[in-house]
């Protein structure tokens, strides 16, 4: 579990810096910064249902981790199109290729 946590919290620096250096607003940062918190909310579950971090054997972390968002309310306080922009990612951060389609946002800030 403390493997899992701290790689949340490099995943959660490193995105921050990322979005620096690319000129993020700080709302984007913050959207980045929750995406990156949550983004393996999934392996949590994963490993004290499954004892693995094994995905696609029972259970993909990703989709877990969608359903665990949604059970737990934790999107609640966002907007409907913020909370589906980081469901979206946290849907698809562990996938090969990404879908076609974007959801692009202007920054407000």
């Amino acid at each position: 579990m403390d493997l899992k946590r701290d790689h949340t919290l490099r995943v959660c620096e490193n995105i921050l810096d990322i979005g620096r250096s690319l000129g993020l607003c700080a709302i984007d940062l913050h959207l980045a910064e929750t995406i990156a918190l949550l983004h393996d909310i999934g392996r949590f579950e994963q490993y004290r249902r499954y004892k693995t971090f094994l995905d696609h054997q029972p259970e993909d972390h990703a989709a877990l981790g969608i359903t665990i968002i949604h059970n737990q309310k934790l999107l609640s306080a966002f907007d409907p199109e913020t909370a589906e922009i980081i469901l979206h990612a946290v849907k698809y951060h562990n996938r090969f290729a990404l879908p076609k389609e974007t959801n692009r946002r202007p920054c407000f800030s």
